[in-house]
Order: structure tokens, then C-alpha cells, then sequence
């Protein structure tokens, strides 16, 4: 458990701002976030996150606030020659290498590990294997950018910025960079910021999330309180299928949701509907429409009492026009 200073002093924003001409990209926006913190910011393309991400690495000016990190103000472009800070290491979804150089050559130019510190780095990103191949020789596009993201680590950065890490990968090599993340975090100690539009990863990592539309941080929770309770369906509708019903007709089906439910609409998850082959007074009678194979799970498209709804159940033994019977569990 960080300390009450840590808490204080690591990473904090004071209504930190960016506008470019006349549209505000961030709206002022203040935070704190402790050391080792692992934090992703969801949002659709033009929500703010990058630019928000970008002045925390200090890529990007703010217009107007401040952001300390560690007690020190992080400076922009307009207050020095060299972006970033030394004690944050941000990995841009364009990231390059330097072309015709021996890997290891590469990771060792300004290095601030020693040898056995850099070992083992390279084979918690999983590179240890690529150390002598040339950095224009066949590399995929995976592990240019485990290099990449190795080389920005060996200055022992406390802070590490990701801007889209899952963007344009094949699964295997996703699934290495999930498993990276993760083992960075545990092993170095350090904080993580993440962006991403495959919401999915989010769910299993992060500590918090945030989502943010037009330039504003929507909602901050945990990954179950941002997947169950969104306050918006663009906040649910991040995070894959959803119903939203009328509050009203979920208290009429259900008399158990009238102390629970206080919205205008009530938004849940497939998985949130139990399904039954067998009528019961508890359940309500749908019919189905559409059925979409996932796997384990079938993803079904139901109508009831008028209303359009997708649930998901494990039950494979059902079939396109098919009487079932239906309940939703609260949480």
C-alpha cells in the first residue's frame, strides 16, 4: 500500500487543458495517481485521451494547469529543447527504431542498467532471443516493438506511458504484450498509463479506468464498476453489447429492481440474462431472433414484450425462432 506522500506526490494534474484553434481537445482536468498504479483511459477517437496522455509524457504543451510529477512540473515543448521527462518513458503507437543497428548495440547506448539488470529486462520483454539480429533484418512488427518498448526502459523510468501497445497485432503477438504489461508491473514496481481502443484488455488489467468523451473524464472506477454500473451507453457501448431498457419496464417484469434501480434507463450485460428452455412464473417469455457463435458462448438476439434484448448463455441446443424463458439477475 502506497504511502500518504507517494499518493501526493507522484503523478498529479491541476486542471491541466489543451485546445487546438477554437476546439477544446481537453477540458480542464485535475488528478492524483499513486506509484504503481496500472491506469486505462477509454474513449473514441477524438475523446481527449491521446492529447491528455501526450502532456503527461510531455510531448504536447497544455494551455492552461499544470501537471507535477514527483514533485517536479513536467515542461513541454515550449519550455525545452528535448520533449518528455527522464523519469517517464512513453511509447507512441508510431514508434521507430533506428534502422542497421545490432539489437544489443541498440539497448546498450544509454543504458542505465548493468548487465544483469539489462538481462532482465530484454527477457521480461521478451527479447533476449533477438539480441543479435539487425534491426532492418525481417524484424515483425511485434518485436520491433517489444525492442522499443525495452529500449525506453533501460533509463529505469518510474512512469510508463502506452499509447495504443495492442494496435495492429496479430493475437500471439497480443497476447505477448498483455502478458509484458502485466509482468513490467509486477517486477519493476512502476506505474502504468495505457490507452487503448480494445477495451477488452482493460477489463483484466487495470486497477482504474477512465472514460472520457469530448474532452471530459465522463467516469472513473473499477474495471467491474465501469462494465456493470457505465453511466451512459457510450460508456457501456465501450465495452462491448448492452441492453438499455426503460426503468419502468425492468421494475414491472422484476418488482425485486424497485429499491435498486434509480436511472431513467437501465443498462445491463448479456451474461446478466439467465435463460431457461422450461416456463417458470419468475421468468418472462421471449422468442429468438439472431444467434451469433462465440466460442463457449452463444450471443442471442431475443425479443420480449415488444423490447429487442441480447443475452449470452453456454446453452448450444437452441435455434433461430425458438420459444425460451428469461430473467435478469441483479448485481
Amino acid at each position: 500500500m502506497p504511502t500518504f506522500e507517494a499518493c501526493m506526490n507522484f503523478l498529479e494534474a491541476k486542471q491541466v487543458s489543451k485546445s487546438y484553434g477554437s476546439q477544446q481537445v481537453v477540458a480542464p482536468t485535475s488528478f492524483n495517481l499513486h506509484n504503481g498504479c496500472r491506469l486505462a483511459i477509454a474513449g473514441e477517437t477524438g475523446s481527449g485521451k491521446s492529447s491528455l496522455l501526450k502532456m503527461i509524457a510531455g510531448h504536447v504543451q497544455p494551455d492552461g494547469g499544470e501537471i507535477i510529477f514527483n514533485g517536479e512540473r513536467i515542461l513541454g515543448p515550449n519550455d525545452q529543447l528535448l520533449p518528455g521527462h527522464k523519469g517517464i518513458a512513453y511509447l507512441s503507437q508510431h514508434f521507430e527504431l533506428r534502422n542497421n543497428y545490432i539489437v544489443a548495440d541498440l539497448l546498450d547506448y544509454g543504458s542505465e542498467l548493468n548487465a544483469e539488470e539489462q538481462l532482465q529486462l530484454y527477457r521480461l520483454c521478451e527479447i533476449d532471443h533477438l539480441l543479435q539480429r539487425k534491426t532492418n533484418s525481417g524484424l515483425s512488427g511485434g518485436e520491433r516493438q517489444r525492442i522499443a518498448l525495452a529500449k525506453i526502459l533501460t533509463t529505469q523510468p518510474k512512469l510508463l506511458l502506452l499509447d495504443e501497445p495492442f494496435s495492429n497485432l496479430d493475437t500471439l503477438h497480443k497476447q505477448s504484450m498483455r502478458r509484458i504489461v502485466a509482468n513490467l508491473q509486477a517486477t519493476l514496481n512502476i506505474g502504468i498509463i495505457m490507452i487503448s481502443h480494445d477495451t477488452t484488455d482493460m477489463l483484466s488489467w487495470a486497477d482504474e479506468i477512465w472514460i472520457m468523451q469530448h474532452g471530459m473524464v465522463i467516469q472513473q472506477g473499477s474495471a467491474r464498476e465501469i462494465y456493470h454500473h457505465p453511466v451512459s451507453n457510450y460508456a457501456a457501448g465501450l465495452f462491448g453489447v448492452f441492453n438499455e431498457i426503460p426503468v419502468a419496464q425492468i421494475q414491472s417484469w422484476f418488482p425485486y429492481f424497485s429499491n435498486v434501480v434509480t436511472q431513467h434507463m437501465h443498462i445491463s450485460r448479456p451474461e446478466q440474462w439467465q435463460i431457461s428452455l422450461e416456463p417458470a412464473p419468475h421468468l418472462l417469455q421471449a422468442q429468438i431472433e439472431t444467434i451469433a457463435f462465440e466460442g463457449p458462448t452463444l450471443l442471442l438476439g431475443i425479443h420480449v414484450q415488444g423490447h429487442r434484448l441480447f443475452c449470452r448463455t453456454m446453452q448450444q441446443a437452441v435455434m433461430v425462432g425458438q420459444t425460451i424463458y428469461v430473467q435478469l439477475q441483479h448485481r
